[in-house]
């Protein structure tokens, strides 16, 4: 009748039941409730579309060589149906029309289908009737087999429309490939590679319904990206984004921007390239490459799920687009902000990017509270795992802040190092303690970055545990104490400098095999060894 949602709900059940069993249960339709048929527009929709799902469920059921001129006739009802301007009526056309091309005869006349569709799809007179064609041309792909997609050249002839057909063609190919997209989902996947030069294309292309047409299709592509699909989309994007063309980096910085568009898994994997590419160009000489990127991170923040970081987003974008005025602030935000929900991927990937560059500003508060946050990152998700990735952008700022002029730099640096191992285990930084002991041992550093080090060292230790501690102490560290290099002395007396405070209580086993090395130390023939063995002593006595 042009109803409701709930009218049709309540119909279809019944309706499949008298043509599975032939048998009608009169009595529970009695409380239908017969108004007056509707007249308007969107009504005449809603019963073309039961008048399309009754249609399609009936020939399910026709059985029979017999029957097989019934099917055709259908089948053709349906696929004049598609011309019908509802995206309402289109998609249940496109569902019936699905289930029924194993029926009959169907399979005979697949190619002819196909074709016709594929007319109407690139060079149809309206856009209803595109839009319709490419329902119907995924509909018929999924019911006869992913194999029609070969065998027919379909993909071929949407590849080469999509890449340097008129417009009209251009949007219906881009229809198409969205559509089939959707449909078919992971079976459409290894197709998705053959199609991403004239995706990215379409993104520069001249035509606004174009370019809405291209954005579409890549957001709901990306949306079914499986993890490897994923893996082999990003190079051909990344890529583009490095070509020297202005419209070709657009393109690909609109690709990126899409990949908001996955689901959570995937979005954690691919957002650690993502958000770096899209703040690089921001540095880039074209404005519409720069505003492209602004959109598309914009995009991204859309997907935060978490309410802390979505209600300050604005303000980390700022941080993004203009670092120089935009950093300290958003950082000063994050710490004033009380986090109460775990911090998401998407979050996370617009978070450390202003981490990144708080840590390598020149203003000392600004690195401390980069310093700061990165240490805390780890209590504030659900699964550490996702900060792994951005370990590699962090990881180097952390170390050059762990050996800045400033000691309250350099003790929330080796805090926030400390931290970080805690939240991510040791094996996660196979090179950081040796790193670090190499530091603490350099005859060319200074005692400033032995110091450093040695703060370092000593949180990270602790990270580890007592009994890491004490193996590190005993085995690598106090035997050093007779080096004939003075720095590595002093460096090993640094480090007895920053443990006992940090381990209180815990340092007494410690106690007696690290006097030697402080005795010497006092004796020690080079003054810079004396003095730091000096405050070794004094921080040992308290």
């Amino acid at each position: 009748f042009g109803a409701s949602n709930e009218a049709i709900a309540f119909l279809l059940p019944h309706f499949e039941a008298v043509l599975t069993t032939g048998k009608a249960d009169v009595a529970s339709m009695g409380s239908l409730n017969n108004n007056k048929v509707p007249q308007d527009v969107h009504a005449s929709d809603r019963r073309k579309e039961g008048v399309v799902v009754a249609l399609g469920s009936v020939a399910l059921h026709l059985k029979g060589e017999e029957n097989d001129e019934k099917i055709d006739t259908t089948i053709d009802m349906l696929l004049g149906a598609l011309r019908t301007p509802s995206e309402d009526v289109q998609s249940s056309v496109a569902l019936c029309l699905s289930k029924l091309m194993k029926k009959g005869q169907t399979q005979n006349r697949l190619g002819d289908i196909l074709a016709d569709l594929m007319k109407e799809c690139l060079h149809g007179d309206k856009l209803a009737v595109q839009r319709g064609a490419a329902y119907g041309l995924s509909a018929v792909v999924k019911g006869s087999g992913i194999a029609s997609l070969k065998k027919y050249e379909i993909v071929k002839q949407l590849e080469d429309a999509s890449a340097s057909g008129p417009p009209e063609s251009k949007e219906g190919a881009l229809f198409a490939i969205e559509l089939l997209s959707s449909r078919l989902g992971l079976l459409f996947e290894p197709y998705v590679i053959v199609l991403l030069p004239s995706l990215l294309k379409a993104f520069s292309d001249g035509s606004d319904h174009v370019r809405t047409a291209a954005s579409h299709a890549a957001g709901l592509i990306m949306s079914k990206l499986s993890a490897h699909g994923v893996k082999l989309v990003m190079p051909a994007v990344l890529a583009a984004f490095d070509d020297p063309s202005w419209r070709t980096k657009q393109a690909s910085i609109h690709m990126l921007g899409s990949m908001g568009h996955c689901a959570p898994k995937q979005l954690a994997s691919c957002l650690p390239k993502v958000v770096p590419k899209l703040t690089e160009a921001f540095s880039d000489t074209h404005p519409k490459v720069r505003t492209s990127a602004e959109e598309a991170l914009d995009e991204i923040s859309k997907v935060i799920r978490n309410p802390e970081i979505a209600s300050i987003s604005s303000t980390l974008l700022k941080a993004l687009i203009d670092p120089a005025s935009g950093t300290l602030r958003a950082l000063e935000t994050l710490i004033e902000t009380e986090f109460l929900h775990a911090i998401d991927a998407p979050s996370l990937a617009l978070i450390v990017p202003v981490l990144h560059r708080g840590l390598r500003d020149r203003a000392a508060t600004t690195k401390r509270y980069g310093a700061l946050i990165a240490g805390n990152i780890c209590t504030m998700i659900n699964d550490p795992r996702d900060f792994v990735p951005y370990l590699p952008i962090l990881l180097p700022d952390l170390k050059i802040v762990l050996l800045d002029p400033i000691p309250d730099v350099r003790s929330t640096s080796a805090k926030a190092l400390g931290s970080l191992t805690r939240g991510l285990g040791e094996a996660t930084f196979p090179e950081l303690r040796p790193w670090l002991l190499d530091t603490l041992k350099a005859e060319k550093g200074s005692s400033v970055e032995r110091s450093g080090a040695a703060q370092g060292l000593t949180e990270v230790l602790i990270a580890g545990g007592a009994r890491s501690v004490e193996t590190v102490m005993v085995e690598e560290i106090l035997p050093l104490r007779n080096h004939p290099q003075a720095s590595t002395r002093e460096g090993i007396l640094w480090v007895l400098t920053f443990l006992p405070p940090a381990l209180g209580q815990g340092f007494a086993p410690l106690i007696d095999l690290s006097l030697p090395a402080l005795l010497s130390g006092l004796a020690d023939e080079s003054e810079p060894v004396r003095d730091v063995s000096l405050r070794a002593g004094r921080v040992m006595v308290r």
